[in-house]
């Protein structure tokens, strides 16, 4: 069995300098990745976690770590990255998204787009199996080929589209210059398997629970988990936290893609295990 690798990511809260006075304060994105991180992967003995919270969740440091990985990790290895924050869409000015917006992450100081994921896909070994978990709004086709979190509906700081256009016309120059160097991504090849396991559709919310003290979808996936004791493979376990979250919020619907290499073996095998 091959050795197993981690990135958690965690922010509660933006630079409010990069995004136009937002915040995008959140109440429980980094206590639930220091609840994965306990629950799940020192259960599953990774090697020691990458682990990037708040303000050391930036653009470069993501960046690096994914790099990082790409070196450690070989052929039959897991590579599980976690990320718990805002989620948000942005103009897809390739038209490569079927709905004409790139997903994005919401990192400290700025915009991670999905194409950036795509390109750090394919900068892995050949073979090297890939669980990407994402707890964030308009999360759906995040691993591929918005609106910030309501807490209970209301409570959230929202980041509305005057703040999303603000942000972008202040860092004009940046966004412009990122997109137009990831125009290329998904014209490599990409010879991982990957697996995403995110929080909802690429159209919808991720909510926070107040009485949950959790995000609904983390609530789910740890509650499923219930400590190591589930079994059965990726598929059932997604059916499982889809159906104990929709109990609780029918508009939010988490979503399970395979990419890559086909390995039907990834996905029939137990989550976090390899």
């Amino acid at each position: 069995m091959g050795k197993k690798h981690a990135l958690l990511i965690g922010l509660n809260e933006v630079n409010k300098q990069h995004y136009a006075g937002w915040t995008g304060a959140l109440r429980y994105a980094e206590d639930g990745v220091k609840k994965v991180n306990s629950e799940i992967i020192a259960l599953r003995e990774f090697n020691p976690p990458h682990i990037l919270l708040r303000a050391q969740a930036t653009r470069l440091n993501v960046q690096h770590k994914l790099n990082t990985l790409a070196n450690d990790a070989y052929p039959g290895d897991l590579v599980v990255v976690y990320y718990a924050g805002h989620g948000q869409q942005a103009q897809d000015k390739k038209r490569l998204e079927v709905d004409k917006l790139d997903e994005a992450w919401c990192l400290h100081d700025g915009l991670f787009l999905d194409d950036e994921l795509w390109a750090a896909w394919c900068r892995f070994r050949r073979g090297v199996r890939i669980l990407l978990v994402s707890d964030s709004c308009n999360s759906g086709t995040i691993g591929r080929d918005g609106e910030s979190a309501p807490m209970d509906n209301s409570q959230a700081e929202l980041f509305s589209m005057e703040k999303k256009m603000q942000t972008y016309i202040n860092n004009q120059a940046f966004y412009d210059q990122l997109m137009k160097n990831a125009r290329g991504a998904r014209s490599k090849p990409m010879e991982v398997s990957l697996i995403t396991l995110t929080a909802c559709k690429s159209n919808q919310k991720a909510l926070e629970s107040k009485d949950l003290q959790h995000s609904e979808f983390s609530y789910s996936l740890l509650k499923i988990w219930n400590g190591g004791r589930f079994v059965g493979d990726h598929r059932a376990f997604y059916q499982a936290i889809l159906k104990d979250v929709q109990l609780r919020n029918p508009n939010q619907t988490p979503q399970i893609i395979q990419y890559g290499l086909p390995d039907s073996q990834f996905l029939d095998s137990a989550p976090f295990s390899g």
